[in-house]
């Protein structure tokens, strides 16, 4: 009941203080294994996503183990994030994602590892990669337009503005899931992620 509750209040704080907007939200299946990659300008990104993603099915996210204490875990754990140390390979973190996979969940993975500086895309991340490679499951790409404007690096107080999301479609690449593992495809399949949503971004300017 107080999950419903918050999801509920943040869901009506987005709409009114961001007017967020959610473009082609039914790309997003309702079932089956699914890789949802993002760009990330903001912290608010992993709330933007929960409140429309959940308008289609539940959905798991990672955060960086410093958000995880005693006063916050029951919280995060309760909207289905997981935690993952970063710099490093985080085995306990893959397994995780493997697993809720395997369960036909759907995880948000954000390929630049952490938030841009400016507000401009980054390039993607091995480790993110590597996931893709070992998953072999559908990549929805995601892009979250002005959510840097709203509350970027440094801010405090949200910014009074409006927010887009845009849904891609799913996206499959065997040809690059037959190659020989490695760094060098892990990097090859962020880049192909990071190119989808730059192609979102694009298409919002023509």
């Amino acid at each position: 009941m107080l999950i419903r509750l918050i999801r509920f209040v943040l869901h009506v704080f987005c709409r009114l203080w961001f007017r967020i907007q959610a473009v082609d939200l039914e790309n997003v299946p309702v079932n089956g294994p699914l890789l949802i990659v993002s760009n990330h300008a903001s912290n608010l990104d992993p709330v933007l996503l929960s409140v429309l993603l959940y308008l289609r099915r539940p959905v798991h996210y990672l955060a960086k183990q410093e958000l995880f204490n005693r006063f916050t875990t029951p919280f995060l754990k309760y909207f289905l994030t997981h935690p993952v140390k970063r710099g490093r390979l985080d085995r306990k973190a893959i397994r995780t994602v493997m697993t809720l996979l395997g369960e036909q969940n759907a995880v948000v993975v954000f390929p630049e590892g952490t938030r841009t500086h400016d507000g401009n895309l980054r390039p993607g991340k091995a480790g993110v990669g590597f996931l893709i490679y070992q998953a072999k499951v559908p990549v929805l790409p995601v892009y979250i337009d002005n959510s840097f404007r709203a509350l970027g690096r440094g801010k405090i107080i949200p910014r009074f503005c409006k927010v887009k999301v845009v849904f891609g479609q799913p996206q499959s690449w065997p040809e690059l899931w037959r190659e020989p593992s490695g760094k060098e495809i892990y990097q090859k399949l962020s880049e192909r992620s990071m190119e989808e949503i730059r192609k979102l971004k694009r298409a919002m300017s023509v």
